[in-house]
């Protein structure tokens, strides 16, 4: 058995955004082969605070840590406006506002000592990163914490990454907004998805 756990620390949208999302990757899907699609049951629409792998003995601290974090912290509201390709992945990116950034920090700061050093491997197979981001890695044991954070929902996986400038000119060129209400402590499952919610946390 495995001494460590890959755990995401995320924020779920609203039950509106959920399902708006989860037929944005449906019709993706439909006409492109993908590695996965967002589901309302077992691969949740999500975007990541704070990913990393711990060792197990430390769970219950990072869930005392996140709830601690969470009691500081007042609903905001969360933008969603553009698309990009991150490795592969379609991307629908978030604003980075203030409060945003100020949550995504203490998360990591609170969080990366109990990770004692250790990298998952699916952050060791990411390609065509920068410098900054391998440092990232090196450093938080995620390529998106600090400098280079880069808030976001995944859309899919493209099998085929040079099908995306097509695929955006079928996207809807609108914002998605919502009111952060929900984060919660889910597994770091293939992909980066979400199939369950370990805890869930209400921002009040």
């Amino acid at each position: 058995m495995n001494d460590f756990v890959d755990l995401n620390i995320v924020v779920i949208p609203s039950a509106e955004i959920t399902k708006t999302l989860v037929n944005l990757s449906s019709e993706i899907a439909a006409r492109h082969k993908t590695y996965f699609v967002l589901n309302e049951t077992n691969v949740l629409p999500h975007f990541s605070l704070y990913s990393a792998r711990f060792p197990k003995k430390n769970v219950p601290h990072i869930t005392q840590v996140v709830e601690e974090v969470i009691t500081k912290t007042k609903p905001f509201q969360i933008v969603l406006n553009k698309y990009s390709e991150f490795s592969g992945f379609i991307f629908l990116d978030a604003i980075k506002n203030k409060n945003l950034l100020n949550l995504h920090e203490s998360i990591v700061d609170e969080l990366n000592p109990l990770r004692e050093g250790l990298i998952s491997d699916n952050q060791k197979t990411l390609t065509g990163l920068t410098e900054a981001q391998q440092l990232a890695i090196k450093k938080y044991g995620y390529v998106s914490a600090k400098e280079t954070y880069m808030p976001h929902i995944s859309l899919t996986a493209l099998v085929n990454p040079t099908e995306f400038p097509v695929i955006r000119t079928h996207l809807p060129n609108k914002e998605f907004h919502f009111t952060l209400q929900t984060i919660a402590i889910t597994p770091f499952a293939q992909y980066g998805t979400c199939p369950e919610l370990i805890k869930e946390f209400h921002v009040t």
